[in-house]
């Protein structure tokens, strides 16, 4: 919708904010959290970040978008990234209706 956008350069995107709230959980918490606690915890940072800059961060799933976007796009991921998962950049890819590449690097998510 911006005409001064030639390209993307996508490194590392998610596809949804809630599903890698909750990949991140799994991750990097020592013990089993309930998924309906990650729910709640969600809740309370969205709503917070609504009150505080009227913005809604459910709203934060590209995965729902790329199938109406034409921008040249390059999208890049890590092999060995536990921070946000290679299957993000590759399900965006997968879906993506513009011009497309699909790079994986080696190295991790700060590689």
């Amino acid at each position: 919708r911006d005409p001064s956008i030639a390209a993307m350069v996508l490194d590392s995107p998610f596809s949804d904010l809630t599903v890698l709230a909750e990949e991140l959980v799994d991750v990097y918490v020592s013990f089993k959290i309930p998924k309906w606690m990650v729910g709640v915890a969600m809740q309370l940072i969205t709503s917070s970040i609504r009150d505080k800059a009227d913005f809604d961060i459910s709203d934060l799933v590209p995965i729902d978008h790329v199938e109406k976007t034409f921008i040249p796009a390059l999208f890049t991921a890590a092999y060995n990234d536990t921070f946000i998962r290679p299957q993000h950049a590759k399900r965006l890819y997968e879906k993506y209706a513009g011009d497309k590449n699909f790079v994986m690097m080696e190295g991790d998510h700060n590689s």
